[in-house]
């Protein structure tokens, strides 16, 4: 397992910088289920992905944890903040975890966790869990990838939540409000409920998990329910749709990788900023760029 766990590390590591998968995936084994943890620094997202690896590991299942950590302004990696609050008795299990930099994308997501999933996917894990970096509203590109998105909220949270709408608390498929034992649990909890009552879309209506992660309170239910979304999802064809949807990402980084590595690029962004191209011929030059590598 050791072995295999490096050689999965170095092949999103190469991904990471830039390269192509070394390897093709195999679409037979492509059937993992992904579910995204999504919700605002400080709410505990890493101690519930921890606690629900643990749990689902037990289970049987070989179990995936992709962090997507603030990227280091030095080296450009991530941070790895989110392996230290994770539980650390995964001992005798089959769990893989590993930090990615978000490297600053809007939705704090990084580019590469499409074809992260696919590599995981690949050797057979079939839960993955998608820890997003927590920048707040914008953060709704989880969707694109996760069939199961959760949003983790806290007590007190409740007046920011209102003022939510719009964003990313319509994306959740199912509502956790963690720190249950803290004041004003209830209030938080009531007012998620009632966002959670007006969010119903295509059949399924959200469900609110009350948690303790730092007890373990509350993570069976919450893994119930990830189990219903995906009965529901598997039923109505939203399981394969987002399956396609992550297989076009993938593709996406796969083609900017190659065009990056045979195009050139970094001439023809200099001749721009020294005025010799214009953007629209410099444009054009890499469309016939691209033609001479079709025919080649």
């Amino acid at each position: 397992m050791i072995n295999s766990n490096l050689a999965i590390a170095r092949r999103i590591s190469a991904l990471e910088r830039g390269e192509l998968l070394s390897t093709e995936v195999n679409n037979t084994h492509n059937a993992s289920y992904v579910v995204g943890i999504s919700g605002p620094p400080g709410v505990g997202k890493s101690v519930l992905v921890g606690e629900l690896a643990l749990l689902v590991a037990r289970t049987g299942h070989r179990v995936a944890v992709l962090a997507v950590d603030p990227s280091s302004p030095i080296t450009g990696g991530a941070v790895l903040a989110d392996r230290v609050r994770m539980p650390l008795d995964f001992e005798g299990l089959d769990v893989f975890i590993r930090s990615l930099a978000s490297r600053g994308a809007l939705g704090g997501l990084s580019q590469i966790v499409a074809s992260a999933v696919h590599i995981l996917s690949d050797e057979g894990y079939s839960i993955i869990f998608i820890e997003t970096v927590g920048v707040g509203q914008n953060e709704t590109e989880i969707m694109d990838i996760a069939n199961t998105v959760i949003l983790v909220q806290t007590p007190g949270a409740g007046d920011e939540a209102q003022g939510l709408k719009a964003g990313i608390l319509e994306i959740a498929d199912i509502f956790v409000v963690n720190k249950m034992d803290h004041p004003n649990a209830e209030f938080t909890l009531c007012t998620i409920r009632d966002i959670a009552n007006n969010s119903a879309r295509e059949g399924w209506q959200p469900t609110v998990i009350p948690t303790v992660a730092l007890k373990s309170e509350g993570i069976e239910k919450l893994w119930e329910s990830i189990q219903a979304h995906k009965k529901w999802s598997d039923s109505v064809g939203a399981t394969k749709r987002q399956r396609a949807r992550r297989i076009e990402m993938q593709l996406m980084w796969s083609l900017w990788c190659t065009l990056r590595t045979r195009l050139p690029l970094t001439e023809i962004a200099l001749n721009v900023a020294d005025g010799s191209l214009s953007f629209n011929q410099a444009i054009k030059r890499l469309e016939n760029s691209i033609v001479e590598m079709e025919r080649m």
